[in-house]
């Protein structure tokens, strides 16, 4: 059975203390004003509570799966929209997919190819990507909506968590540079370079574990490109959190960078964040793989001759201690186990059960008898919605 474990933190039970209540004023307007005008911009409900998940579009390992399996369920409890914030500006060749290759017990990392991407250009200045596959996630991505390849991978994955996972809206990154809250946020960055640089830089320096860079003199935390801007993770999060989200899901890497995003912005905008939780699970495959021990074992007593070499192991027991006799006999079933056992590699049996432990395989990966169980566990977590 797929070993399963699910990380939610915090508890469930407190989620509902980390729906924000946002007052008092930013750049000159109620940050009420601020997110409903924002919400309205992006065709977001002003009914429902916002519960954002925010990935890249890629194909979604278990671990990003469970952060919309969580956002579901609770949306579900304190009748809210899921919004999936995908990063659109994302640079990489998501078509090209790793998949596990069994051989004689080994485990291999096989790359194939789903669709037609390439590494160079962001995804949301890619048209529609070429399937070249037609297994089921390839399909996936043919019926995806969507005029660029980033729309496209985002709705694809969407089909493909839909039976554990629900999304109400799709929102684009390269979107909230576009809106009036965007735009003031950007403006505020450059009349007041100073403190807000000083700020995002302080808050850097203090949480170094989360691997952000400075900021140098000039420079915003965007990508400035010919064909527009595109926020940066910090200013990304911070857009999202101030501007629309009641609650964001994190998994654990965006958990660990987005507490720089805090310090920054109450340092420099004097706003307390609280309005993050985060989810991650592991889910890994079934592979049936030779243990190093198994292979030192067949090693050490071949099948073929398992009663010959239990027959020799007790005559050199049985033998004087280093006499010729004794040497001879040893000599002997080493030359039984080289010509019948095959000597264990070590080094490649370690790769392949470091292949096995992956927790990040591809969603179409795994079976749905798999993925259920992972949306039961979940589930089961969640229970504590208060």
């Amino acid at each position: 059975m797929n070993r399963c474990s699910v990380h939610v933190d915090p508890h469930p039970e407190k989620w509902n203390a980390r729906l924000q209540a946002f007052d008092g004023e930013l750049f000159g307007q109620s940050l009420i004003d601020i997110r409903n005008e924002f919400k309205e911009a992006l065709g977001i409900s002003l009914d429902k509570k916002v519960i954002v998940v925010g990935h890249q579009p890629t194909l979604f390992h278990p671990g990003i799966a469970a952060k919309f399996i969580a956002a579901t369920q609770f949306a579900e409890q304190v009748e809210g929209a899921v919004v999936h914030l995908v990063v659109d500006h994302f640079d990489g060749d998501v078509g090209l997919v790793e998949e596990p290759r069994i051989e004689n017990g080994v485990a291999t990392i096989c790359k194939s190819r789903l669709a037609k991407t390439v590494v160079g250009s962001p995804l949301i200045e890619q048209s529609r990507a070429e399937v070249t596959s037609n297994c089921e996630m390839g399909q996936y991505l043919h019926d995806a909506e969507g005029q660029h390849a980033a729309a496209q991978f985002a709705h694809a994955m969407q089909l493909c968590m839909s039976p554990y996972g629900r999304v109400d809206y799709t929102i684009y990154s390269s979107e909230l540079l576009k809106h009036a809250f965007g735009t003031k946020f950007i403006a505020a960055m450059r009349d007041q370079e100073s403190d807000f640089r000083d700020a995002y830089n302080r808050a850097v320096f203090i949480h170094p574990e989360a691997e952000i860079a400075m900021l140098g003199t000039g420079e915003l935390p965007l990508w400035d490109t010919p064909n527009g801007m595109y926020p940066k993770a910090l200013l990304l999060t911070a857009l999202t959190r101030i501007g629309f989200a009641d609650l964001f899901v994190h998994g654990l890497g965006g958990a660990t960078y987005d507490v720089v995003m805090e310090e920054w912005v109450r340092n420099w905008l004097g706003i307390k964040l609280g309005n993050s939780v985060s989810v991650s699970a592991d889910l890994r495959l079934d592979l049936d793989v030779i243990s190093i021990e198994h292979a030192r074992r067949a090693y050490a007593v071949p099948n073929a001759i398992e009663q010959d070499i239990v027959h020799m192991v007790h005559s050199i027991d049985v033998a004087e201690p280093y006499s010729e006799q004794r040497k001879q006999r040893f000599d002997s079933l080493q030359s039984m186990r080289e010509e019948h056992g095959v000597r264990p590699d070590v080094h490649l049996l370690k790769q392949s059960l470091k292949v096995a432990n992956k927790r990040d395989w591809p969603l179409f990966c795994y079976s749905r008898e798999a993925l259920h169980r992972l949306q039961d566990e979940i589930v089961s977590v969640c229970n504590g919605f208060v």
